[in-house]
Formats: C-alpha cells, sequence, structure tokens
C-alpha cells in the first residue's frame, strides 16, 4: 500500500536523521536543537493520522532525499515561526506571574 510505504520513508528518514545527530558532538548538538525540536513534530505529526492525498503519498515515496530534511528546509525559508506564538504565551505567563509568587511566599 503506498501509505505504508510513505510512511515507513518517514519513519526511516527520521531514524537517519536521529543517528546523524548522535554522531554529533556536544557543543554542535546544542546548536541543532531548533533543527531537532522542527524535524521531531514534523515526524510526529505525519506518523499521528496525517490525512495524505495519493499525491502526496507518490511523491514521498519517489523523494530520494530525505523527506524530513526538505521540509525543514522550506519551512526555514517561511516567514513564520513560534516567536510569535511564544511571545503572547511569555506575556500572559508574566501577567498571572503574582499568582506563583503568592503560592511560594
Amino acid at each position: 500500500m503506498l501509505e505504508e510505504r510513505a510512511i515507513h520513508k518517514i519513519e526511516q528518514d527520521y531514524d537517519d536523521f536521529r543517528n546523524e545527530m548522535y554522531d554529533l558532538p556536544q557543543q554542535e548538538l546544542y546548536t541543532k536543537a531548533y533543527k531537532i525540536f522542527i524535524i521531531t513534530e514534523m515526524f510526529m505529526m505525519l506518523t499521528s493520522e496525517y490525512k495524505f492525498t495519493q499525491k502526496m503519498l507518490k511523491n514521498i515515496v519517489l523523494f530520494k532525499g530525505n523527506i524530513l530534511e526538505q521540509l525543514y528546509d522550506e519551512w526555514l525559508d517561511t516567514d513564520y515561526s513560534h516567536q510569535e506564538e511564544l511571545e503572547y504565551i511569555v506575556r500572559d505567563s508574566l501577567k498571572s506571574l503574582h499568582k506563583a509568587v503568592e503560592l511560594c511566599a
């Protein structure tokens, strides 16, 4: 089945990526933290009942490189980032920080 082959490729690409990260020195691994996070998120999304079209599945199977690295590279080319969401969370958390301060007192 095409979907099984595509999922298998995604899983293999993720394993290859993880093994590549395991081989890095600790100092370099720290600089790759964002990439590891994003690729892991993409992997989890794609292997958790993602709704693929037949064309997507075919393209994943036919893609010769690491599909997750390709998606990551395209992610970097977008204007979207988690920065805005993080900013909202930080702002809201700091506004309600007094509650945590009172609990610790």
